[in-house]
């Protein structure tokens, strides 16, 4: 599995992408509910904090931390999260719109993370 991009996910949780960003976090949060529900864990508090402060990259960083934590723990979420990050990666207007918020929110250099939209890290 590819590492989830941190700047991805600040964006999509910021409203980058308009109504394919939408359906691209509304899928993911639909998934991180259903299997963090079952396991108790923190996923749906991280993605929530993104939610209220997509800007922020230590909210960004920790819901991407806790979605690979759990991906190398459960085979089939990796897959399900891998079909996601595949999804949103192969959107290249997405992945415009996404940098385009990275910028407006201070540069890819102090957002999130310092790599595009859909690179991974």
């Amino acid at each position: 599995m590819e590492p989830i991009s941190t700047v991805l996910l600040a964006g999509l949780a910021g409203g980058a992408g308009g109504e394919a960003g939408q359906g691209a976090w509304t899928a993911l949060a639909r998934l991180v509910r259903r299997e963090f529900r079952r396991s108790g864990t923190c996923g749906e508090a991280a993605l929530s904090a993104l939610e209220r402060s997509p800007a922020d990259p230590h909210r960004a960083r920790s819901l991407t931390q806790v979605l690979e934590a759990r991906a190398h723990m459960d085979a089939e979420f990796a897959a399900e999260l891998d079909t996601w990050a595949r999804g949103t990666h192969g959107d290249l207007d997405l992945a415009a719109a996404v940098s385009a918020w990275a910028a407006e929110q201070g540069g890819a250099g102090s957002g999130p993370t310092a790599a595009a939209a859909g690179s991974g890290a």
